[in-house]
């Protein structure tokens, strides 16, 4: 996810827009765009939200990873790749 702002900065391909329900029941609409990004040594190309919001991390730039979370103010987040074997 990314704020609109960045993304228009950045000069993001623009994909589409999609629709989300949020938590409290009410539906949205929301630009995403096409970005490359370095993961592991390799360029993968995902889409990303524009949300003017607090960035996030989507579940297929996860995909093949291990993720530890320390649940605190502070706490550490560490994501590492999984052994193939």
């Amino acid at each position: 996810m990314v704020t609109r702002a960045l993304a228009v900065q950045l000069e993001l391909p623009f994909e589409g827009a999609a629709r989300a329900t949020l938590a409290d029941g009410s539906e949205t609409t929301f630009p995403y765009y096409s970005v490359a990004v370095l993961s592991d040594g390799r360029t993968r190309y995902v889409e990303v939200d524009a949300a003017d919001t607090k960035p996030l991390v989507g579940m297929r730039l996860l995909d093949g990873h291990s993720l530890y979370v320390e649940v605190e103010d502070g706490g550490r987040v560490v994501i590492e790749p999984r052994a193939t074997g």
